[in-house]
């Protein structure tokens, strides 16, 4: 079944940039923009209202709550002061609670702000175990939140700076499991989790490398092992993987990852831990599972942003739905169910 999803857009008007939520329903085709104010990232919804959205801005003050059915914006959210907003939150798993990433601009500290579900009042703070936290995902206890810390800069000296996934207990606040990388010189990104706990990150460059000449690439962790990043093929993970790889998602035994600057889809197999293939695609971002077997919704190109399927068997594009162009070119594509 084709399910309906959203992502952020920006766009252009006279007066300059514009910014908005695409909501998307391939069964249509049809369009919905919701009017945000900033570039939305990272969408989470309310598990019991599916309708209530929560977006946050990567890098920066903007959060909004949005009324998927109404197709508008009831309300604004702000960090707390003295942080940002880093992208990405999680619901709890009856969504009396919010979780939402948070950086000190000072310090560069990680902190999951615990909010109301309903009035997003702030409850109390949870430490990420880690700087500059990006990506966070509620697991399948609904109690567990993976998160991921990019990482002080390039060297920052401590074991508590360096780039890490971290398991944190949310009843309690307290670090479950901590995973470091081998290599110094790659950040943790973004993160897409099995419900093992296998997980696969994607990766840019760690901060202070220049990311037009700098690889970022792939690390799988299934367990009981340690996380490893992916070095085959060489000709692509240490020389096409460069910038971002972006958006990760995983279907079965397959994860697809994005890497924008290097125009290029790759695809892994968890269990063998090997690279399947890749697809060229100009300035390739957001990927979701279709609810197709074996097939993803992929957002790609810069000048005129495109959604297509892309079958995980063959690694191309196939036939789907006409959708509108011009759509979710932003860094992420998000299910909605309702």
């Amino acid at each position: 079944m084709l399910r309906r999803f959203v992502g952020g857009t920006r766009g252009k008007t006279a007066e300059g940039d514009a910014f908005s939520l695409d909501v998307v329903d391939p069964a249509g085709p049809s369009l919905r923009r919701v009017p945000l104010g900033f570039l939305g990232h990272g969408v989470s919804f309310h598990g019991s209202a599916p309708d209530r959205a929560l977006v946050f801005e990567k890098r920066g003050p903007g959060g909004a709550v949005v009324d998927l059915a109404a197709g508008r914006k009831t309300a604004d959210v702000a960090p707390s002061a003295g942080r940002h907003f880093y992208g990405h939150a999680a619901f709890s798993g009856d969504g009396a609670r919010l979780f939402v990433v948070e950086t000190d601009l000072a310090s560069h500290a990680g902190v999951i702000t615990e909010r109301d579900g309903k009035t997003l009042a702030v409850l109390r703070e949870l430490p990420t175990f880690g700087d500059d936290p990006h990506d966070c995902v509620l697991l399948e206890d609904r109690r567990t939140l993976a998160i991921t810390n990019a990482g002080a800069p390039l060297g920052t000296q401590g074991a508590a700076h360096e780039p890490s996934v971290t398991f944190v207990d949310t009843e309690t606040g307290s670090l479950v499991e901590r995973f470091t990388f081998g290599d110094p010189k790659i950040n943790a990104g973004h993160i897409a989790v099995t419900e093992r706990r296998d997980f696969v990150v994607a990766s840019a460059p760690r901060n202070g490398l220049p990311e037009e000449t700098s690889v970022g690439g792939v690390t799988i962790r299934t367990r009981p092992g340690k996380p490893e990043r992916m070095r085959a093929p060489k000709e692509l993970t240490d020389q096409r993987l460069l910038g971002e790889s972006l958006s990760v998602c995983i279907d079965g035994d397959v994860a697809v990852v994005t890497t924008p600057l290097a125009n290029v889809v790759s695809f892994w197999s968890l269990s063998r831990k090997r690279c399947l293939g890749t697809l060229e695609l100009e300035f390739p971002r957001g990927v979701l599972p279709s609810g197709q077997e074996h097939r993803v919704w992929l957002a790609y190109g810069r000048a005129l942003p495109e959604v297509a399927l892309v079958d995980l068997r063959t690694r191309e594009r196939v036939s789907g739905p006409e959708l509108p162009n011009g759509i979710c070119s932003g860094s992420h594509l998000f299910r909605w169910e309702h």
